[in-house]
Order: structure tokens, then sequence, then C-alpha cells
């Protein structure tokens, strides 16, 4: 065990492991402080995981769903063309264009401040419906569309969605708004608080 502690190949290549964790820290420290967004938002409610990750994850759907479809659109037909044509592993390079194209307009809205404040507040609008009906976003989502559709609750196995479901589809029975009972919920919050 001695022989191995002192070989001069085991302390080499430890000592450059340790070097290269100690960069990769460095660096990954000075990006954020420039760029991180937690450095750029004041606000002490939110943690920094919230900050630099959640957020930045609404940014990015957003912009794949609404700002930046047609240019994500473009780049997806490009791939998709590109696998049907049979050259898969190429198709980063041929569609280069439409990436790029997609890049700049996501790349432009990611750095938006204005941006960043409205999808933080759909972040939080989010957020405080979670914390009261215990449903995530996504599932919402799927339950107003079944509502909308009149399907049954057969694939809903939690209770928390069943609960969502009933309430969702009895308020859309009453005015037609699928996003009734989620202002309703909203509205609670605030009042108890």
């Amino acid at each position: 065990m001695l022989k191995t502690l002192i070989n001069p190949y085991f302390l080499t290549g430890t000592g450059a492991m340790v070097l290269f964790g100690v960069g990769v820290y460095e660096h990954a420290r000075r990006q954020t402080e420039s760029t991180g967004f937690h450095k750029k938002d004041p606000d002490p409610t939110l943690r920094k995981i919230e900050k630099d990750v959640l957020i930045p994850k609404y940014m990015r759907d957003r912009m794949r769903d609404v700002e930046c479809k047609v240019e994500t659109d473009a780049f997806n037909d490009c791939c998709v063309a590109q696998n049907k044509a049979g050259h898969s592993l190429m198709a980063f390079r041929a569609c280069k264009k439409e990436s790029d194209i997609m890049m700049e307009c996501m790349n432009s809205k990611f750095l938006d401040e204005d941006y960043y404040k409205l999808c933080k507040a759909l972040y939080l609008h989010d957020k405080a419906l979670f914390e009261k009906c215990k449903v995530k976003r996504r599932s919402r989502q799927k339950i107003k569309e079944m509502v909308r559709e009149n399907e049954p609750i057969e694939d809903i196995l939690e209770e928390d969605q069943v609960l969502y479901y009933k309430a969702v589809k009895e308020q859309f029975a009453k005015n037609g708004d699928l996003d009734a009972y989620d202002e309703i919920l909203l509205q609670q919050k605030t009042s108890t608080t």
C-alpha cells in the first residue's frame, strides 16, 4: 500500500486530478458570478436553484413553444428530413443554418431581463398552484385537456389528480373556463395569508 502511495505516477495523476477539479470549480464560480440569475435577481424569497435552474427552464420551454416556435419547428423539420434521408449522424452539420437561427432567437430572449421577469411570474404562479393542489404543471395541463375532450378519469391514479380533475370539470361545466378553478385556488391562498 505504501509503495502505491509513493509511486510517482500515482502522485502525478492524483495531483493532476486535484488541479483539474480546482480549475473546473473556479471556472464555474466565475461563470455564475458574471452570468448567474441568482446574482441579478435580488429576490430573497427564491432559492438559488429556482433562480438558476427552474425559472430558466420555464424560459427555455416558453421560448421553444411560443417566442421561437417558428425557428424551433424549422430546425426540427430539418432534423426529421435528415433522419428520413438516412443522415441522422450528420444532421447537426446539415441543419447548422437552422440551428444558428434558432439559437440566436433563444439567446436574445434568454438574456432579456424583462423576459426573465415574465417567466419568473409564471413560475411563481405555477409554484403557488402546486402548493395548493399538489398536482404538477404538466399533469394539470393534461387534466385540462381531458376535461375539454370529456375523457374519463381512468388513467389518473393519484388522489390529488382525481380531486383536481373533478374540480376543474365542475368549474368548466359552470362557466366554460378551464382555468377558473386555478384562479379560485389562488384567491383562496391569498385570502388566507
